[in-house]
């Protein structure tokens, strides 16, 4: 609500400040609408996260317009606490810029005004930590220069999951196959489809997995976990229907976006914490269990004969033996 949105812009600031106010109880929990990672991940920022589009419809006034219907409908779904647009055919964004927000999506109708530098700043901007979510023309080649280059364009860093080096194609189209049927990333999406579904031709690369595809048959949404962290791309050009072009997606593309954009910002946990899928954050492992990997969606129990009598675990010598004349029948037990 506002009190999340007036705290995002001073967490920008001031961000140890704000972990004063969430253990002060001045604000409340993280909103729910963040609950969109997958098992054994979480997301660490104590706010709703701030997104930037990356964009390149300046050219063409009424694309401009739906750019910032696309805005406004991602404002719409509560999840963030900013979304703001960036004209990447006038100009690239740093990387001081990029790092106030949490994810970026990127797209393009039009070229971008440094193809390379912009590959490389967002290239940068993951290494440090940050979400980014690609989608057409980014990802795919056409008459003017839309696609990504750079560090993060170039398929063989591994931060793409669609290979960019294919060409486009914009068949009739609708939410095909859905392979991951409970994933995180198709909450809140039932319904899409496009008189023209512009997207890529490419294959998929640098071992993405496939969520969900078009009735066409390319995919729609490719995940990877990658060092620890989630990446996600989408196959879907992010402008909805509107004015004169009435050919883009109809249906829950905004809820599609939301998720790919929060999903690329989850981590996952370290040793002695746990997530189960949806989690906003990493809880730790109870007293008598323990986690001795990152990235898990469940914690061991202490075997019968042993308790344990701390939190956040991290291996089996947490468990310590019955002391003589006590005994522990069971599993998972604390002092």
């Amino acid at each position: 609500g506002k009190q999340w949105k007036q705290a995002a812009s001073y967490a920008r600031r001031r961000p140890c400040a704000l972990l004063l106010f969430l253990a002060a109880g001045l604000l409340p929990p993280p909103p729910a609408s963040s609950q969109y990672c997958p098992a054994g991940y979480g997301t660490f920022y104590a706010v709703a996260p701030s997104v930037l589009l990356v964009h390149g419809e300046a050219s063409n006034s009424e694309k401009a317009a739906l750019a910032q219907v696309t805005q406004s409908r991602l404002n719409a779904t509560g999840a963030f606490s900013s979304v703001d647009l960036f004209d990447a055919t006038a100009s690239t964004p740093s990387l001081t810029l990029l790092q106030q927000y949490q994810a970026a999506l990127v797209w393009s109708d039009f070229s971008f005004k440094s193809p390379s530098g912009l590959g490389d700043v967002l290239a940068d901007y993951w290494d440090a930590g940050g979400g980014v979510v690609v989608a057409p023309f980014a990802n795919s080649l056409w008459t003017f220069t839309t696609e990504l280059q750079g560090r993060f364009g170039n398929g063989g860093n591994g931060y793409i999951l669609i290979n960019s080096t294919a060409a486009f194609t914009s068949p009739s189209s609708s939410l095909g196959n859905i392979s991951e049927p409970q994933s995180q990333l198709l909450r809140g999406v039932s319904s899409l489809s496009a008189r023209s579904a512009y997207g890529s031709t490419g294959a998929v690369i640098n071992s993405g997995v496939v969520v969900a595809s078009w009735s066409d048959g390319r995919p729609l949404i490719v995940r990877r976990e990658r060092g620890c962290r989630t990446m996600v791309e989408i196959n879907l050009y992010p402008l909805m229907s509107g004015g004169s072009y009435t050919i883009f997606w109809t249906g829950d593309g905004a809820a599609l976006m939301r998720n790919a954009l929060i999903y690329s910002t989850c981590s996952c946990c370290r040793a002695g914490t746990f997530a189960v899928a949806g989690s906003t954050t990493c809880s730790s492992c109870l007293a008598g269990m323990y986690g001795n990997g990152s990235g898990a969606t469940t914690c061991s129990p202490c075997m019968a004969g042993t308790y344990g009598t701390g939190s956040g675990g991290v291996s089996s010598g947490v468990c310590s033996l019955c002391s003589a004349g006590t005994f522990g029948t069971g599993s998972g037990l604390s002092a």
